[in-house]
């Protein structure tokens, strides 16, 4: 889409939230997000078109509170956050009360976060000249290393090798894909900072779209401090192994964090393998790393990866796993899950969520997904819809999901306007006051995301790289769950089932009945 460039850029750029028509004629907004809300505006805008819920002043920005620096500050905001050290990412046109623990990309690359010298990103989706531009200015040419899924001989390869061309300092590393329909899906962030080595988990593709006006989530890990070795000592071991024997520590962040990589088999990331393998890392305890790797695992390496690695962690650490205790998903794409819920969502991914070390059953298994009112009344209205890639052709053949449904509900964390791409599981007390565990991951609910079984339960097959970090309660707060009020979870609870009058979002269908916030219907091509 493009807009007319003699006119004058306007000052506030991607953050501009005017909604007046006259403003969109006499200043231009270049960014995607923007372009999007131009257009609406100035073809369809009236005066209830555009209205907003909250209170609009002069500018059409919600009325703020205004807060110190200091206390917005990346560093202030990570701090104030610990020991959980999740995050919702920033989201244009709410509250600014609503931000006050949340980060943008940018905070996360601050200089105030440590002094970036080099860098790996691994993502899905990649606007490298955007991605560039997040680096302040004086880390903009630190080396970084760029994984990413497009295949060679293809479009996409064609296309993120063109943009990589104008980086001299970029390093693109291609994800094997060797199983077909399979995705390189995970969200992951390597800073390595002249003070130690940071690691972020995150749930955004790494376009402008992503980190304005969605749900999203965010991990970040202390920054680890090299390895001290002792030249005089006869057996010279590591910190990490010294302190890391403390306590319960069959999941080691590290070795999982090695073993991740290594499974890429990619010769571009061995730098980076023993690299980590320098820092101590065992300040992180209670986080536990969930990947999947494509391929078919077999022996001992089925409880490495997927469902399998989480059901073998929930069974080492989960408490709570009491049957009235339900599990709550919440994803924003769904798979083809079989035509009933028996074979893979309750026979295999189910039985792994509700592992726990006392066995205890759960066939209470609540999913949140958004609802077609819910990506409507969106601050992005209808093109929300585009990051949430629930099919016709796999919806029409599992129309059982439906009664599991509970609407996209946000009001506690100011986000039920925020369109949710992040993907979380967790199991919850019948009074909503509690958690056992909670896990904030990229894998959506799908087979290729988590695995299926094969040949008799004796191979998991998985299609996408994935990642996500496990919380557990009794090593991070030293009590059993955690409290549903201090903890960062992105929807409300108790959860709101679907009405005999919702439909989960399916973005290959028109919605033309009602427009959305901005004036717009919905037509695919």
């Amino acid at each position: 889409m493009s807009f007319d460039c003699d006119k004058t850029p306007c000052k506030y750029g991607a953050q501009c939230y005017r909604i007046n028509p006259e403003h969109f004629k006499q200043f231009s907004h270049s960014t995607p997000d923007c372009e999007i809300l131009t257009k609406a505006i100035i073809d369809k805008v009236g005066v209830t078109a555009a209205k907003r819920k909250h209170e609009d002043d002069e500018s059409g920005s919600p009325k703020q509170t205004k807060f110190n620096d200091e206390f917005t500050d990346p560093v202030s905001v990570y701090h104030r956050c610990q020991p959980i050290s999740m995050f919702l990412s920033k989201v244009h046109g709410i509250r600014d009360k609503c931000n006050l623990n949340s980060m943008s990309l940018s905070d996360i690359l601050s200089p105030l976060m440590g002094t970036i010298v080099e860098s790996a990103q691994f993502n899905y989706c990649i606007d490298v000249e955007w991605l560039v531009n997040q680096y302040p200015a004086e880390f903009r040419r630190c080396p970084m290393t760029l994984i990413h899924g497009a295949q060679r001989g293809s479009d996409q390869y064609a296309d993120i090798m063109s943009e990589v061309a104008n980086y001299s300092h970029i390093r693109p590393i291609s994800a094997r894909l060797e199983i077909p329909y399979g995705t390189h899906h995970t969200k992951l962030i390597i800073l390595l900072y002249k003070e130690g080595l940071r690691v972020v988990v995150h749930t955004c593709n790494l376009v402008p779209g992503d980190w304005r006006q969605k749900t999203q989530g965010i991990w970040i890990s202390p920054i680890f401090e090299k390895i001290v070795r002792d030249n005089n000592s006869c057996a010279n071991t590591d910190v990490n192994q010294t302190t890391s024997n403390i306590g319960d520590n069959k999941f080691d962040f590290k070795t999982d964090l090695i073993g991740y990589l290594t499974a890429y088999r990619s010769h571009g990331l061995s730098t980076w393998i023993s690299r980590i393998n320098e820092y101590d890392m065992s300040s992180v305890r209670g986080f536990v790393l969930i990947g999947s790797i494509p391929g078919r695992h077999t022996g001992s390496a089925i409880t490495k990866w997927g469902h399998c690695k989480l059901a073998d962690a929930l069974r080492h650490y989960a408490v709570q796993g009491r049957s009235d205790w339900p599990i709550i998903g919440q994803f924003s794409s769904i798979g083809s899950l079989g035509v009933d819920a028996n074979k893979w969502l309750r026979g295999e991914f189910l039985e792994s969520l509700r592992a726990s070390k006392y066995n205890e059953t759960c066939s209470n298994l609540q999913l949140i997904y958004p609802t077609v009112e819910n990506v409507r009344r969106s601050l992005e209205g209808y093109p929300a819809g585009g990051s949430l890639p629930y099919s016709s052709s796999v919806a029409n053949k599992q129309h059982w999901l439906t009664t599991m449904l509970h609407v996209w509900s946000a009001d506690n964390s100011g986000r039920s306007v925020a369109s949710p791409h992040i993907k979380t599981y967790c199991r919850v007390s019948p009074d909503s006051k509690s958690l056992s565990w909670f896990i904030l991951s990229s894998a959506n609910l799908s087979k290729a995301a988590w695995g299926v079984y094969e040949k008799n339960r004796s191979q998991l097959m998985i299609r996408n790289y994935e990642l996500g970090v496990l919380f557990i309660p009794e090593l991070i707060l030293q009590t059993p769950v955690f409290d549903v009020s201090s903890f960062p979870i992105p929807y409300d609870l108790p959860l709101t089932p679907y009405s005999s009058d919702d439909r989960p979002w399916i973005w290959d269908v028109i919605y033309d009945s009602l427009p959305d916030r901005h004036g717009n219907d919905w037509v695919p091509r």
